[in-house]
């Protein structure tokens, strides 16, 4: 590998972006959406969150309304590559909305993936950062570096059953409202 030209090329698109960021991954529907009819995360702690974000920072309220309630794109995973000012600035804001939260969100009976709430809240908040201060981002794909050829496929195909597997599950789930569920809530309560 030709490792030299990586410092370069990073330091002259931070010249020119704010901020490089993981792509976005697009979802069917928004946030909000997505994590109410997951059994993976409790929407509650959302409120929560957007209660603490009003208390410390009430002009990012509409910020944080229009990435986790009105949109489908997230870039997640917390993978970003910024100056030093950059990343100082946005600490300074997250950190007291995620001390605060620590405090306010029981996490003694979540699952696995439950207890990752505050990390899961801190990519959604990094979204509302960006948006927010309508920063110039420059999204790049990740890629996995191996020596393996064959992990590359391992990888990709790890990742195509995931989407799979997520869409599998995500239609399985009942909404309110949907056929299904009128009918199933017809045969359990019969008048």
């Amino acid at each position: 590998l030709a490792t030299a030209k990586y410092p370069r090329l990073i330091s002259e698109n931070l010249f020119k972006y704010a901020v490089i960021l993981c792509k976005k991954q697009v979802y069917r529907y928004s946030l909000k959406t997505e994590h109410s009819h997951s059994l993976l995360l409790n929407i509650k702690d959302y409120q929560t969150i957007k209660q603490i974000i009003h208390k410390l920072y009430p002009d990012y309220d509409k910020s944080f309304a229009k990435i986790y309630e009105n949109n489908n794109k997230f870039a997640g995973g917390n993978l970003f590559i910024s100056k030093y000012s950059f990343l100082e600035k946005y600490c300074e804001w997250l950190f007291p909305i995620l001390f605060e939260a620590e405090t306010k969100i029981n996490m003694s009976d979540y699952n696995v993936w439950q207890i990752r709430t505050l990390a899961i809240v801190s990519e959604v908040l990094f979204n509302v950062y960006i948006y927010h201060h309508k920063l110039k981002v420059l999204y790049k794909p990740i890629y996995f570096i191996t020596e393996k050829k064959r992990n590359y496929f391992f990888i990709g195909f790890a990742q195509f059953m995931f989407k799979i597997v997520k869409n599998f599950f995500f239609y399985l789930y009942i909404r309110p409202g949907d056929l299904l569920s009128q009918r199933l809530i017809k045969i359990n309560n019969p008048q």
